[in-house]
């Protein structure tokens, strides 16, 4: 299309040459797709794969919210589960057996049925032991699913999931868990289509032979440039469809994206920078949008790394940092310094009473460890993935260890997959670790680092703290499980494998052209409910 060809010019000239001249007189792309129908969208970064069980980015999900759909969705505005797949379910009086009925118009993009089976496949591919698979622990409160995922049994037919007929699927709990039903929202439980995996392998996902079940299909992939994908024509829900398709585009830099939804060449950007925040808020401008976000942002640690393994040395890290500057005076956007994991913005939940800057107890723990005044603390280093405001943020907080501690930190920037790869192998001393609640329970952010689970990349396995969380899944009252969650996230920031530093906010630029697009803490935004729409 015209309007692609036009952003591929635009995203070239502002690597180094004019900006706009080469598009000059040419009609803005957002009006032309809005007119075609074509949301374009800047995705941050180029998806570390499309498989939906396999990738872990946040912008990853924006796609596979496009390509996939699970047994239930979330409304736009409130989050509260709604019908996806199932039409319906009910819940048994012990909180532990859900049945879903399964919509029979529901089908894949090439025609197939939508069936029970699907998701017995799916399910079993996530937790096969075998799987490279990274959100297998999300199915854990199934009967018998961890069982089959760490291998103490081979029959998955020990797993609470079967397929009651071709439309009935039921699922068995160990426990009654409140929030499980949220969880059939998020991707890795999508269903995925058996024939095309067993016949394409790894390439399952490429344009060519991608089977989805979403509200739209994929048909273009070209990486580090754009994804596009357009309406499914066999869509069960077709007819709420607004967008004709949606581009999808890596654009890593800040600066860059600013500048493309300035020239007309973006719908919505994948964030803002500290500057440009502070001077649309001070505009008041319409084209901000901003709200709290289920998201910290924090520094994880790898504790088998000598002196880093020292629970002192980690706690006067910690200790030695002064957030309120850093969210002040160097990110700017907004954000709230986090001395806790879990947010404050979490569902009936409040966290522990947080520690605070102390710098002369972090000197004296430093010190007990050996290293007085940073005597003799070897050189470590701080990894993170390319970008403008996490650079400066790194700088940030080598210069207060150096002042408050005496120690040297190394910065090393990383392309955004080999940044994902050293972190995913254990290749770091410290690296950025942000995470973004997949649904509104501290569990989301807690369970992160339990000892077996597959996003605990700081080595730091502790059997108490996995205790308390257990227990916490046995409690039915949910004042008391938040209570115990309390106890097992205080515990862990006690113990100090990350270094939490601030509670993110949604901040992004929307073009008026898009309608739809619902503020809420989860950053969710189904594509059925936008609608592009030229206003004057």
């Amino acid at each position: 299309m015209l309007f692609f060809r036009q952003l591929v010019c635009f995203l070239l000239t502002a690597t180094g040459f004019s900006l706009l001249m080469a598009c000059k007189g040419k009609e803005r792309l957002v009006d032309q797709a809005t007119a075609e129908g074509i949301l374009l969208l800047s995705n941050a970064v180029e998806p570390s794969s499309l498989d939906p069980q396999k990738a872990t980015g946040v912008s990853d999900g924006r796609i596979f919210l496009a390509l996939f759909e699970g047994l239930v969705g979330l409304h736009p505005k409130t989050l509260e589960p709604e019908g996806a797949v199932a039409e319906r379910w009910t819940l048994s009086d012990d909180g532990c057996t859900y049945t879903f009925f399964i919509r029979p118009e529901a089908k894949w993009s090439n025609g197939d049925p939508v069936t029970a089976q699907d998701f017995l496949f799916s399910f079993e591919r996530l937790l096969n032991p075998t799987s490279t698979a990274s959100h297998a622990t999300t199915l854990y409160p199934l009967i018998g699913a961890e069982a089959y995922h760490t291998g103490s049994t081979h029959d998955f037919a020990t797993v609470g999931i079967k397929a009651l007929d071709t439309h009935t699927l039921e699922l068995k709990l160990n426990s009654p868990i409140p929030y499980f039903i949220t969880l059939l929202a998020y991707h890795p439980l999508a269903p995925l289509h058996q024939a095309t995996l067993e016949a394409y392998g790894d390439h399952w996902m490429d344009p060519a032979h991608s089977v989805t079940n979403g509200p739209f299909r994929l048909t273009k992939w070209k990486v580090n440039e754009v994804i596009e994908v357009e309406a499914n024509p066999y869509y069960w829900n077709k007819a709420a469809l607004h967008l004709k398709g949606i581009h999808f585009l890596p654009i890593e830099s800040r600066q860059t994206e600013e500048r493309a939804f300035a020239a007309g060449q973006l719908h919505i950007t994948s964030g803002v920078s500290g500057p440009s925040f502070e001077r649309y808020v001070k505009e008041n401008s319409p084209l901000l949008r901003t709200h709290p976000y289920l998201a910290t942002a924090f520094y994880l640690i790898n504790t088998e790394r000598p002196p880093l393994n020292d629970w002192r040395v980690r706690k006067a890290l910690n200790l030695s940092l002064c957030r309120q500057d850093i969210t002040t005076h160097v990110l700017r956007r907004g954000q709230l310094p986090a001395c806790s994991l879990v947010p404050p913005t979490t569902s009936h939940y409040t966290p522990p009473s947080p520690f605070t800057e102390n710098i002369k107890e972090a000197q004296l723990l430093l010190a007990e460890a050996g290293f007085p005044e940073g005597k003799g603390f070897p050189s470590i280093t701080l990894s993170y993935n390319t970008s403008e405001e996490r650079q400066l943020l790194a700088q940030a907080v080598q210069g207060m260890w150096q002042e408050h501690l005496g120690i040297n930190v190394i910065l090393e920037n990383q392309e955004w997959k080999s940044f994902l790869a050293a972190r995913s192998q254990g290749n770091f001393d410290l690296c950025r670790g942000d995470w973004v609640g997949d649904y509104n329970d501290p569990t989301t952010f807690l369970d992160l680092f339990r000892s077996d689970a597959a996003f605990n990349q700081t080595s730091w396995k502790n059997a108490h703290y996995d205790s308390l969380l257990n227990q916490a899944l046995l409690v039915k009252d949910n004042d008391k499980r938040m209570h115990k969650l309390q106890e097992a996230e205080a515990y862990l920031l006690e113990n100090a494998p990350i270094i939490p530093l601030f509670f993110l906010n949604w901040s992004a630029l929307v073009h008026p052209n898009v309608q739809g697009w619902y503020d809420n803490v989860l950053d969710y935004h189904p594509y059925q409910a936008v609608l592009l729409k030229a206003v004057p």
